[in-house]
C-alpha cells in the first residue's frame, strides 16, 4: 500500500468508526504495516478505548513491540499495553503467574476508571473469565496525597490483597513497613511503591528503584489491587475445602488425591 493510499484509507476508516456500530474490514496490511497503520489511526482517534485482538500471544508480543516503536515515533502519549492470558491449558492443575494476573486486573482497573487505554488481547485471554466489576470495587483500596490514613488500615488493605509482608521489598507482591515509611510492589508493575506517612496523613507517594531504593516518580495517588485474580475470605477458603472434601468422597478419591486437590 502506497502512502497516499494509506493516508487515504485512514481518512475514509476515521469517518467510518465515527459512527456507532460501523463494520469495516481493512486488507493488505504485511509486517510492521498493521501496527504502522493502527498507530496513525490511534494518532487521529484518540477518544475512546482501543482494544487489538490477535490469533495467539506470541502475535501480540511481536505487536506490542511494534507498537511502542511507533507510538514513540509518532509522540503519541496513550502508552500500548498488554492484556494477557492466563497460559494455562484447561483443567491444568496451576494457578496463573501473579505478574500476569496483576497486568490483567490493572487494565480492567483503568477500563473502570474509564481511561481510554490501547491494549493488545489475544483471542485466549478474551475466553477467559475476567472478575467483575463488583470484586474490583470490594479489594480496591485507592491512597492519594494528603489523605488521612491509619498505618494499620493501610497494613490490612494489603495483607487483605495477598501481598506478603518482608523486611525489605526485593520482588513482587510483597510488602514492607519501617516506621512511618510503606513500599509494596504490585505484581504487574515495573517498580514497586513508597507511601510515606506523616502521622496520619500521606504525605508522599513515589516509586522507587529496587536496586538502588532511590526514588523515581512522584504520584498523586495509586491503586493498591489484589495480587491474584482470585481472594477469598477465610470462610470462603473453608467452604471450599469442605465442599472438595466431600465430593471427593462422593467419587471415591484416595485421601493423597483429595491432599492434591
Amino acid at each position: 500500500m502506497q502512502r497516499d493510499g494509506l493516508i487515504n484509507c485512514l481518512n475514509r476508516v476515521q469517518d467510518y468508526i465515527s459512527h456507532p456500530k460501523q463494520e469495516i474490514s481493512v486488507e493488505g496490511l504485511r509486517g510492521a504495516a498493521s501496527a504502522y497503520f493502527l498507530s496513525r489511526l490511534q494518532q487521529l482517534e484518540n477518544g475512546r478505548p482501543v482494544m487489538i485482538v490477535t490469533s495467539d500471544q506470541n502475535r501480540g508480543d511481536l505487536l506490542l513491540e511494534d507498537f511502542k516503536y511507533f507510538f514513540h515515533y509518532m509522540n503519541l502519549k496513550t502508552k500500548p499495553q498488554s492484556f494477557p492470558s492466563w497460559e494455562l491449558l484447561p483443567y491444568e492443575s496451576l494457578s496463573p503467574l501473579n505478574q500476569i494476573s496483576g497486568e490483567r486486573l490493572e487494565i480492567l482497573n483503568r477500563l473502570k476508571r474509564g481511561e481510554n487505554l490501547f491494549f493488545i488481547a489475544p483471542i485466549e485471554a478474551l475466553m477467559q473469565t475476567v472478575v467483575p466489576k463488583s470484586f474490583l470495587q470490594k479489594y480496591l483500596f485507592s491512597v492519594q496525597l494528603n489523605d488521612e490514613l491509619d498505618r494499620e488500615i493501610l497494613e490490612a488493605s494489603l495483607a487483605g490483597n495477598g501481598f506478603v509482608r518482608s523486611s525489605l521489598v526485593e520482588k513482587r507482591c510483597e510488602f514492607s513497613i519501617r516506621g512511618d515509611i510503606v513500599d509494596f510492589f504490585h505484581p504487574g508493575a515495573n517498580n514497586p511503591i513508597r507511601i510515606e506517612l506523616f502521622g496520619d496523613t500521606v504525605e508522599s507517594i513515589r516509586e522507587f528503584d529496587i536496586y538502588t531504593q532511590i526514588s523515581i516518580n512522584k504520584l498523586e495517588a495509586i491503586d493498591i489491587l489484589p495480587v491474584r485474580e482470585l481472594c477469598l475470605s477465610k470462610a470462603e477458603s473453608e467452604r471450599g475445602l469442605s465442599k472438595i472434601l466431600r465430593r471427593s468422597e462422593e467419587m471415591g478419591l484416595a485421601k493423597s488425591q483429595s491432599n492434591e486437590l
